[in-house]
């Protein structure tokens, strides 16, 4: 645990102190203890445009439509006849399946989400800046200028090229350090990349009226506090946790599922992930 304690906030906290210039970061939370319950409920909360904290909302998403949908349409969109393989673990909202073509094979990535064109576009182009400094982060494919598809039942489709892997044991010292120092050089890419917030759509919705069994007003005055110090802001994964990561032969190779993608304060990503891949069975940070 120590490990990724150290590299994370040496390499994913401390970088934001330094490459931001005058924008400086809080290294704590003024007036609340920074426990683990704080990190994790920091991490599932959104900032509004104002600032405030809003719950996200983690309605389920509807029923989906028919096993292979978007088969078709993949095969218009690369050019070439396609065989289905096998089911990948893919995304809570996505259905993935490995496919083959006489080029090779691809990964399939249907999201029934109700994300628009410039949603996925945006999204699109963010992973093609990401991958020039971190090739772990796989772009999706382009044909025509263009990074998705829609399907027959309405779906968001992408094609990826396929990456053997599989998910990394949790607790993996090794894999720890990686994840760290991977979302470090995410989040140093996102601060060179010029572009502007993500269009409104899904994520722009998600945000829900706080109930009042939720409400913490310590928690709303050190997250004022906290943003009043200066938080860096940048571009992020957006769902930065170890089901999204693929590893081979001890290390990541792949960095997957970007659809939760947005600009937000880098320190909340970095909190949310030290939580996700150092917390013990108990849900709690114990550092060695």
């Amino acid at each position: 645990m120590a490990s990724w304690t150290g590299v994370a906030w040496a390499e994913g906290l401390t970088h934001l102190i330094t490459v931001a210039g005058p924008r400086r970061v809080r290294t704590g939370l003024p007036s609340a203890p920074a426990s683990c319950c704080t990190v994790k409920r920091l991490s599932f909360f959104e900032a509004d445009p104002q600032g405030r904290l809003q719950p996200r909302d983690l309605s389920p998403m509807t029923e989906r439509p028919p096993l292979h949908d978007g088969l078709n349409e993949a095969e218009r969109f690369l050019g070439e006849s396609l065989e289905v393989l096998a089911p990948l673990t893919g995304g809570e909202d996505a259905r993935v399946h490995r496919v083959r073509s006489a080029t090779g094979d691809w990964a399939l990535r249907v999201s029934y989400e109700d994300r628009g064109p410039e949603e996925l576009e945006w999204v699109s182009r963010w992973i093609e800046h990401v991958s020039e400094a971190v090739p772990e982060a796989v772009p999706r494919v382009r044909r025509g200028g263009h990074s998705f598809f829609r399907t027959a039942a309405g779906g968001a489709a992408t094609v990826l090229p396929f990456v053997e892997g599989a998910r990394p044991r949790r607790g993996d010292p090794g894999i720890l350090v990686q994840a760290a120092g991977l979302l470090a050089r995410i989040h140093r890419s996102g601060l060179t990349w010029d572009s502007e917030r993500r269009p409104d759509g899904l994520l722009g919705a998600r945000t829900a009226p706080v109930p009042e069994s939720l409400r913490d007003p310590a928690l709303d005055e050190a997250w004022a506090q906290l943003r009043a110090g200066g938080l860096t802001t940048g571009p992020v994964h957006g769902d930065y946790y170890a089901e999204n990561l693929l590893g081979r032969d001890g290390r990541v190779v792949a960095i997957l599922d970007w659809d939760d993608a947005c600009v937000r304060p880098l320190l909340l990503e970095t909190a949310g992930a030290l939580f996700e891949f150092a917390r013990d069975p108990d849900h709690r940070i114990v550092p060695d």
